[in-house]
């Protein structure tokens, strides 16, 4: 649960509006929305150029979903991890935002 709040509080410090984290308080991984346009799969490609893993949500529907997103873990990440890789999928989002 204390990595979860630390990476939903980078969520909100770095990407502010951006992103909308949704799902269960539990497990070890959450799912944030992105705004509607932005290329989900584009985003995931460039944030594992940067060593990050953030699964596509639009790859777990049969069809394109509206929103797209991205599947996060943190289960394995301490708190200065989780911030520094919301530093980098921070700018590998505003790369694709639409």
């Amino acid at each position: 649960m204390e990595r979860r709040r630390a990476l939903v509080n980078a969520i909100q410090i770095q990407m502010g509006n951006t992103l909308e984290v949704i799902g269960a308080e539990a497990g070890m991984h959450l799912v944030a929305l992105l705004p509607l346009g932005t290329d989900d799969l584009a985003a995931s490609r460039k944030a594992a150029q940067k060593g990050i893993s953030a699964i596509p949500l639009s790859t777990c529907y049969l069809r394109s979903p509206t929103t797209g997103g991205l599947i996060l873990g943190y289960g394995g990440a301490n708190a200065h991890q989780i911030h520094d890789g919301m530093r980098k999928l921070t700018i590998s989002v505003e790369d694709h935002i639409a």
